[in-house]
This record gives C-alpha cells, sequence and structure tokens, in this order.
C-alpha cells in the first residue's frame, strides 16, 4: 500500500489532496506534483475477459495543485459560509471537485431560477476556479431539470473554449434546492486559457485516424451521410454493423487545452469505444468502453423459469404507468400489426452481429392487437445447445416479447424515482419536457447466437448494455448460456429470460446518463460502482416486489442458487472499502463492484431495520438515485457517499444522518476514510461517525502465543482479506493498535510475517466503550521468517516459484509448470522452522490463484503427509476445496483452516496436491501453506498493559515552512501513542513521500 498526504479538516476546512498526492521537496500551491502510478484497468464481461477500459493522456501527467488565489479564495469561502464547508480538490486542474457541507448547504436562500443562482454563484466563487467572471457566463447549459419529489436542480455547466464544448473535464454540477439554496458543487473545471493549436484534421480524418488506432489494418473510407444533433454521421458500410460519428470538442489538460474531435466508434455491436483524436496532432487523448456488460399484454416471466415465485409465464398488461409512458409501452399497429417497437424500448432478436435496421429487417414478434401470448418452449435447454437447426430460433417471440417487457417495466420504475426526459433517459418522445430524444434502448434477444456450435465469448454466456451520449439509441444484448469446459461452466440457458441479468443490463444506461450529467463513469472506482448499481437496484426491484428472497443475480443463467454470478449474495458479502482488488482477478470493475454493492445493501438494511421494509426500501432506493446527478465527475466511492448523505439533507431534511453514516462506516466508508480519487486502487478505509457518540474504540496488544513478546508490524485488516488494505500496523514498541469505530460487529484478520494470518470473527464493538484484547498469535512454522525452507520441488515455474508457498500471505502465488497433457499431480517438502521436530496440530491453505492465471487450475485437492527424517512418511491430512458451477470463485478459495485428528510432532511437511480444480489446463496453484503449534491464535481480555492514549485529531501542514504557501487543516487521523512512539494508521511516513516540512503536531494526551 502507498502512503498518501491528505490534508482534510474537523469543522469547517480545505481538503487537498483527496484525489492528488502532495511530494517532492519544493512543491508549492500552483505548482505540479508527480503522478500517481496506478491506472484503470476493467473488465467488460460478467467473468473473467479483461480489457483496458479507460486510457487518458492526463494519467501519466504531473498533478496540479491549487494556486495561491485559489487558495485564498477557498479561504474566504470558508469564511463566509461558516463552519462545516468542504472542499475537495482535482488534481488534474487543481480545482475544486466537490464542495459541500456536513448536513447542510453551502449558500442561503435566494430568489431566481435554478440557472441564474448557480451562474451567480460560480460567478461570485470564479477565483476558486481559476475563472474570470466571462468565463463562468460562458458556461453552456448542458442540463437542468427539477428532481420529482424534491425540485432540487443539478445545473449541468460545461467548460467552452472558442464557442467549442469541452469533453472528459471541463464540468461543474451546481445543485440548486427549490428555495435557492445551493446544497453542493461538483466538478472537473480546468482555469481559464485559449486553445494551444487550431484544427488541422476534418472529422473525416479523425475518424480515420480513430480507426486506424483502435482496429488497425481495417479497409474504411469514410462516407459522411448527415449532421445529427451535432454529431457527423458516416456510414459504417460494410465494415462496420452501425453508424459511425464524429463532434468538434476541446480537450481540457493541465498543461494546454487541445482542439479535439468525439469519434464513436462501434466496431461490433457489443465492442465500441469513444476516442478523443487531436485536432491539430491525430494524438489519442482519449479512450473509453461504451459497453458495460454484465452480466397490449404479454405472457412474461416476472422472475426466470422455475423460480418459487415469478417463475411460471403469466399475462401482463403492456399499457404501463401512464405517468412514466404516457402512450403505454407499444405504438399504433403497423402493416405487420402491433409488435415490440414503442416509445421506450425496441426488441428484437439479434442472432447475428450487426446491427439490424428497424421495420421489416428486424426479427420480432407481431401480432394484430398486441396479443403476445407465446409459450416458452425452452428449447435451448432441452436440446442442450442444438444450434443445427437452432433451437433457440422456437422460443424467439417468447424471448423478446420477454425482454421488452422488462426494459419497459425499468424504464417506468426509474422514471418515478427521478430518471426522467431532461435527465437523459431513454425514450423516442420526450413530450417537449427536455433532454434529447430519439433514443429507445434497442433490446437484442439471442444476441451473436450464430457463434454455431463452438461458443465464443461474442455469443455465450454474456450479457451487456452499450450507452450512448443522449439522443443516440443505445443497445443490450441478452446472450444464450452453455458450459464452457474450463472457462465458464453455465448450464443451457436463455439470458432474456433472467430478470435479474435484463436489470443489471438496463442499469447500466441509467448510470451512464446520470452520474455527474452522464459519461463520468471512467474511473476504476466509477465503473465499479456502475456494475454495482445494476446488482443492487435490479435485486431491489425482486425482493420489494417479492419474488425474491435474496439478492442473488443471475441464478437461473448461471443454475447457482447460492452466488448467482457474483462471489456472494448482496447480503452476505463480507467485503470492505479497503478490499478494492481482493478477487482472484485482481482489481476488476465486476469483482469490486460487489464491494459497493455489499455496502449500498448494508445500508438498505440498516434502513429497512429503522423504518421498517417499506419505507426503509424506499429511502435507500430514492437517495441512491437523488446522489447521482450531483456526485462528481468519475467518483470515488468515498465521493459518493458523500452525496448519498448530500442527497439526504435536500428530501428529508438530513433525518437519516446518522443511519447512513453508521452504515457506511461499519463497511469501511467512515469519516476518515480516504480515496485518492477514482482510480485509487488501494484507498485507506475508516470505520468511526463523525457524531463520536457513536463510536466506541478497539484496543488490542498482539502477542507471540509462546513466548508473549510483542509482536511488531502486524497488519490489522478489518474484514477477511489480508492481501487488501489495513486499516493500523501494531506498535514495535508494545505490539498494541487502538482504532476508533462505530458500533457494530466486525472480522478481524491480522496478518504478519512469522504468523502468517489469521481471522478473528465477530468482534462486538459498543458506542462509548473500549474492547480491549489481548491477541495471542502461534508462529508459522512453515514460514520463510522464521527459518522454514522449500527444500524439494516437483515442478515450479519461473514467474511463480515454489517460495511464495511460504511467505505468510495469500498476496504472492505459486504455480506448477504448465504441462501439456494435463495436470498429473505434484509434491513440495518444506522444512519446518527449528533443528528440532515440532507438535503441529492445524495447518491453514490458500488455494488464491495468479491474477493473471485461470481460476481453473486452482488447487482442489490435497494430501498432508508429516517426517522426521525426510525420509519416513506419514499422511495426517486430506483436504479439498470444494467449489460449485459455474467457476471457482474468491471464498472457495481463501484460507481454509483444517485442525489435525491427532496432534503430531513433525520437523517437516510434505504437500501433495492431488487435483486441481481443473487438471486438463495442465498446472495447479497454491497461495499458502502455513503451519501451526497448538491454538492458531487465541484471544483474551487486555489486562497486563493499561490502554494506550487514544488521539483523534492532529494538525497537519505541507509545504516548506516559511515560505508562506502551505496550508493549515485539521486532519482526523487514529494514532495509538505508547512509551512516546507515535504509531499512526492514517498519515504516511513523510520520508516515504519526500514531502519537505511535513508538521505533526499532537495535542497532549
Amino acid at each position: 500500500m502507498s502512503s498518501k498526504v491528505w490534508l482534510g479538516v474537523i469543522g469547517s476546512a480545505i481538503l487537498v489532496g483527496q484525489v492528488l498526492t502532495v511530494g517532492g521537496p519544493g512543491f508549492a500551491a500552483g505548482t505540479t506534483a508527480p503522478a500517481s502510478e496506478s491506472s484503470s484497468q476493467m473488465s467488460v464481461n460478467m467473468w473473467d475477459q479483461t480489457e483496458d477500459r479507460v486510457y487518458d493522456v492526463r494519467q501519466a501527467a504531473p498533478r496540479v495543485l491549487p494556486t495561491q488565489v485559489q487558495l485564498d479564495a477557498s479561504r474566504s469561502l470558508i469564511q463566509l459560509s461558516g463552519a462545516g464547508l468542504k472542499i475537495q480538490w482535482n488534481s488534474i486542474f487543481g480545482t475544486p471537485s466537490m464542495i459541500y457541507r456536513e448536513k447542510g448547504y453551502i449558500s442561503e436562500p435566494a430568489s431566481g431560477d435554478a440557472v441564474t443562482i448557480a451562474k451567480t454563484w460560480l460567478k461570485q466563487n470564479a477565483s476558486l476556479f481559476g475563472l474570470s467572471a466571462a468565463d463562468a457566463d460562458a458556461l453552456m447549459v448542458v442540463r437542468d431539470y427539477a428532481m420529482p419529489g424534491t425540485g432540487l436542480h443539478p445545473v449541468t455547466f460545461q467548460q467552452t473554449v472558442s464557442g467549442i464544448e469541452s469533453v472528459y473535464g471541463g464540468r461543474i454540477i451546481v445543485a440548486v434546492a427549490k428555495d435557492g439554496r445551493i446544497l453542493t458543487v461538483a466538478g472537473s473545471a480546468r482555469p481559464s486559457g485559449q486553445l494551444a493549436a487550431d484544427f488541422a484534421l476534418t472529422p473525416a480524418d479523425a475518424l480515420a485516424k480513430g480507426i486506424s488506432l483502435v482496429v488497425p489494418g481495417v479497409a474504411y473510407t469514410p462516407q459522411f451521410q448527415k449532421n445529427d444533433k451535432g454529431w457527423d454521421v458516416f456510414a459504417g458500410g460494410s465494415v462496420f454493423p452501425a453508424e459511425q460519428r464524429v463532434k468538434k470538442a476541446v480537450f481540457l489538460t493541465g498543461n494546454g487545452i487541445r482542439p479535439a474531435y468525439r469519434v464513436l466508434l462501434i466496431e461490433k455491436l457489443n465492442q465500441a469505444h469513444e476516442v478523443v483524436i487531436d485536432g491539430a496532432t491525430g494524438e489519442k487523448l482519449y479512450q473509453r468502453s461504451l459497453v458495460d456488460y454484465l452480466e397490449p399484454h404479454g405472457l412474461i416471466f416476472e422472475n426466470y423459469p422455475g423460480a418459487e415465485k415469478g417463475g411460471s409465464q403469466v399475462l401482463r398488461s403492456f399499457a404501463g404507468d401512464r405517468a412514466a409512458s404516457p402512450n403505454g409501452w407499444t405504438l399504433p399497429a403497423g402493416d405487420l400489426g402491433i409488435t415490440t417497437i414503442g416509445n421506450n424500448a425496441d426488441s428484437y432478436a439479434n442472432w447475428s452481429n450487426f446491427l439490424v435496421p428497424e421495420g421489416t429487417g428486424a426479427v420480432r414478434p407481431a401480432d394484430p392487437l398486441g396479443q403476445f401470448n407465446y409459450t416458452f418452449f425452452d428449447a435451448w435447454r432441452k436440446t442442450q445447445g442444438q444450434t443445427v437447426p437452432p433451437s433457440y430460433a422456437q422460443d424467439m417471440e417468447s424471448a423478446v416479447t420477454n425482454l421488452f417487457y422488462h426494459h419497459n417495466l425499468l424504464h417506468d420504475y426509474f422514471y418515478k424515482l427521478g430518471w426522467t426526459e431532461p435527465a437523459g433517459n431513454l425514450q423516442v418522445d420526450n413530450f417537449g419536457k427536455g433532454g434529447s430524444q430519439g433514443d429507445p434502448i434497442l433490446g437484442m434477444a439471442h444476441a451473436g447466437a450464430l457463434s454455431g456450435g463452438s461458443p465464443t465469448y461474442t455469443g455465450r454466456d454474456n450479457a451487456y448494455m452499450l450507452t450512448l451520449p443522449d439522443g443516440i439509441p443505445s443497445w443490450s444484448g441478452m446472450f444464450l448460456w452453455e458450459p464452457i469446459p474450463a472457462a465458464f461452466e453455465a448450464p443451457y440457458a436463455d439470458g432474456d429470460f433472467d430478470a435479474s441479468v435484463i436489470y443489471h443490463e438496463y442499469s447500466h444506461a441509467l448510470s451512464q446518463r446520470l452520474v455527474a450529467g452522464g459519461e463520468a463513469l471512467n474511473s476504476h472506482q466509477a465503473g465499479s460502482m456502475g456494475e454495482a448499481w445494476g446488482d443492487w437496484y435490479g435485486m431491489n426491484y425482486l425482493l420489494a416486489q417479492g419474488f425474491e428472497a435474496e439478492p442473488i443475480v443471475g441464478k437461473y443463467v448461471t443454475g447457482n442458487n447460492q452466488r448467482g454470478i457474483r462471489n456472494w449474495s448482496l447480503s452476505e458479502a463480507p467485503l470492505q472499502f479497503g478490499d478494492i482488488g481482493f478477487d482472484v482477478v485482481g482489481p476488476e470493475v465486476h469483482a469490486d463492484g460487489e464491494i459497493w454493492a455489499a455496502i449500498l445493501w448494508h445500508v438498505r438494511q440498516q434502513l429497512v431495520n429503522q423504518y421498517g421494509a417499506s419505507a426503509g426500501v424506499t429511502i435507500a432506493e430514492q437517495l441512491v438515485l437523488d446522489a447521482m446527478p450531483i456526485a462528481k465527475p468519475d467518483p470515488s466511492m468515498a465521493d459518493m457517499r458523500a452525496a448519498i448523505i448530500a442527497a439526504d439533507v435536500l428530501r428529508y431534511n438530513g433525518a437519516h444522518y446518522d443511519t447512513l453514516w453508521s452504515a457506511f462506516a461499519q463497511r469501511g466508508l467512515g469519516f476518515i476514510a480516504i480515496s485518492q480519487g477514482g482510480d485509487d486502487l488501494d484507498p485507506i478505509p475508516g470505520y468511526d461517525h463523525p457524531n463520536a457518540a457513536w463510536n466506541g474504540k478497539l484496543t488490542a496488544k498482539v502477542i507471540n502465543a509462546d513466548t508473549g513478546a510483542p509482536i511488531a508490524d502486524a497488519r490489522i485488516i478489518v474484514g477477511q482479506f489480508e492481501a487488501r488494505t489495513s486499516i493500523a500496523t501494531t506498535s514495535s514498541g508494545n505490539g498494541m493498535f487502538a482504532l476508533p469505530m462505530v458500533g457494530g460487529i466486525y472480522d478481524m484478520t491480522i496478518q504478519a510475517k512469522g504468523y502468517g494470518s489469521r481471522t478473528i470473527q465477530s468482534v462486538q464493538i459498543t458506542a462509548g466503550k473500549t474492547k480491549s484484547m489481548t491477541i495471542k498469535l502461534a508462529p508459522n512454522l512453515a514460514s520463510a521468517s522464521n527459518g522454514a525452507q522449500v527444500i524439494a520441488v516437483s515442478s515450479q515455474s519461473d514467474s511463480n516459484p515454489a517460495k511464495n508457498l511460504i511467505d505468510d500471505t495469500e498476496a504472492t502465488v505459486f504455480a506448477s509448470q504448465k504441462d501439456g497433457n494435463g495436470f498429473k499431480g505434484g509434491e513440495w517438502i518444506v522444512d519446518l522452522a527449528g533443528d528440532q521436530p515440532m507438535p503441529i496440530s492445524n495447518v491453514q491453505v490458500s488455494a488464491f490463484k495468479d491474477v493473471a492465471k485461470s481460476r481453473f487450475s486452482a488447487l482442489k485437492d490435497f494430501t498432508l503427509q508429516v517426517s522426521n527424517d525426510g525420509t519416513v512418511w506419514t499422511t495426517v491430512l486430506q483436504g479439498t476445496f470444494p467449489t460449485q458451477p459455474p467457476r471457482p470463485v474468491t471464498p472457495d478459495l481463501h484460507y481454509k483452516s483444517f485442525d489435525l485428528t491427532t496432534p503430531v510432532k513433525a520437523k517437516y511437511v510434505k504437500l501433495i496436491a492431488d487435483h486441481a480444480q481443473n487438471d486438463t489446463l495442465g498446472e495447479v496453484q497454491i497461495a499458502e501453506v502455513q503451519v501451526f503449534s497448538g491454538k492458531k491464535a487465541n484471544i483474551e481480555p487486555l489486562t497486563v498493559e493499561p490502554e494506550p492514549p487514544f488521539i483523534t485529531q492532529a494538525t497537519i501542514q505541507v509545504g516548506n515552512p516559511g515560505t508562506g504557501i502551505g496550508q493549515l487543516a485539521d486532519l482526523p487521523v487514529t494514532l495509538a501513542v505508547t512509551e512516546n512512539e507515535f504509531v499512526t494508521t492514517h498519515n504516511p511516513d513523510p520520508a516515504s513521500q519526500g514531502v519537505d516540512g511535513y508538521v505533526v503536531t499532537l495535542p497532549e494526551a
């Protein structure tokens, strides 16, 4: 975990560095700091295939700090607005990214329309953003509407330069309440400037350049067709399945403003990109994926075929909710009668991989009276994937009808929560209510089904949503599912009949269009939340309607009723904010999306516990959506937490403030949680409530169970995954740590060199009380830190050597050499620590895989043998890591503890890998083997040592002392103070960042 410098506040404050790293001697305000090394790696499907999701030329640029003029303006704003104001800063441009007040507003009531009030405030505070009053006047209003229920106007501005709209930067969202008070200001503005060069490329040049960069070697000549809503439209021809679009823009960077073109490149129906091309040089400035995977009346399944509830075909009206769909879900009958085309959705079979034109060119059901009463034959399952002739065609009408119904149902559901026409929803006709129309969702049943008898990624075991800007139709494809050995062993199922998958994908359009004014989910945490909102809203709806009892996504298409497509059900996931990257695939948006989904589900449950099922669900689903349009672009999970709490101030007058903070804090998004922007893969969790009355304290001492000696530098993790972010490290003086924690029940994991990893379950923290513990850890006899060695290896790969088995952490993984003939077993002998045989009673093994390798090559079955001389061996344990279809997942492969039936003495242990999860892959992977004598850990009350003094606040100064450019702020920190030694859990080691003049002033304990 990298160190972080963060300036924060208690009371009124300037937060400098929540999205920037301050570093290097001599860095002054208005200068740049070294860029972060992190980059965003995101997956576009529902399982393990990954691709680079976002490229931004600015990622390698130096970080920009605010100027002295901006800092002076921020201080003036704090003095004017009063206590509690918070300002976070954007590190790309050195401007505010979020301004808000805990449980309040940032301005007084004002009269006039929302745009005028917002622009007046921006003009008054223009210097805060490095703008002039004229620059503020030139801001383009790209969205302004009243959110249903609250009347809040999230007025969204976009910067322009020479009359040209900026892209992926330059946005400011001012949330104006009905009485004219400003709730929040969020954005990614750049200080004023002029174009650094003239446009030299034409739109056709930019399109050709984008294609050459993304799909080199393709023979394509742009043929202009028309201009549509500001976009130049070019024919796809015989090369691409849909039209290509180009629009002039400007691209803002920290050191200049570039002329640019936005290119919407539709390579395949489920593979599309936006590429921003420099209009002068042709350089690629930015690239993002446009695809988010997963994963009258008619006969439909309200859940999925065979479900306990909603599992039988029922007749349902297609009239829709008239408030959301005034003309119903279908259009008046045409030549073919009424079909699956309406104002909100256009659904048809998509067996090929091209965008079939609307009308007679598409295969879809039709009926003169709109009676879509098609029996589901379940032919794909019954024929076990027959493709010649294609069995799925028997269910075309039923599949398209089902998809059309659920797309319309979600449209109306989200509409009533606030995703209306001016907010960028999906409709042909917006009825004069604002926004850009002409963009119903295109629902593609059996997407890519013509993959033949060889299942391919593009046509099986998946689903996707490709979201384009407001006014341009977006589409979602539902795939057929079938077992692909050693990759994804799903049952034969038709994805058009799994409501949870359909809802997940449709929700991508909601978040892509609504968050921060749209097109603003391009960081890792933001993309992860995009996946999470899909899971959360889909399962929230199905549970609220009584169709499900547990929030499990994809039960039907995976055949797994315990966890579906994910690692856990949403309600059982033990994940914390600090767990980003926890999964066996590493940092990945679907896996890390489970973190935000679990956090939001926990928030939902806490609200239900306090206010009852109906009221609690209503509050939760409304606040989650209310927060989206007032969030900053590319938000972190901490940013979205702040937006949800701010949204509660407006809609409910902050009535749920304590409950929300408590729920977030219990999952690591407490008051002192820190994330350096949305691409921070190593954020620091916090478990405290801003109201100290809600907090308790955990004080513990970690000692060697054999000698009683303190264990220094033990990593303390709240949760179960020791390879992720720790919240504290034990003191080198007496092995102690102390944490403020909101009342709740927690799992605590302790990991240390020489001791392996130990998870203590269900630690109860009570508000206003101290939980004191002495934790006795038994040494790991198989630890290299204690002198153990791997002395015999039947096979090891160069990239993943056997020494990784005995390094006390599952963050590193051993792998055998790959054998093209399949894995036949293997043996590894460890000479245990010490010179004499030691009693062994417990073994802990992790079957985690390397992120770059297949999860099916993880260990499945093993034998453990012991010996005193290395010659005569005795079998003492047969262990297994059982898994379930469709694939092994993280909780299957995580540490498992095995107690020996009878303790034995041994000098050597032999681990025999009998089988991998799938031997045909020819290798086996094992992360860790730990061996213990006696109890692995013992917990007793802390009685030997007095509690360490507990300090929750310190004064921080960053900058060169005496230069006048440093700023003071109070930073919430957690410190364990023992024998004049300060062990910080949130403050970095100053030397690690090279910060000159880092000062910590502590109040007396």
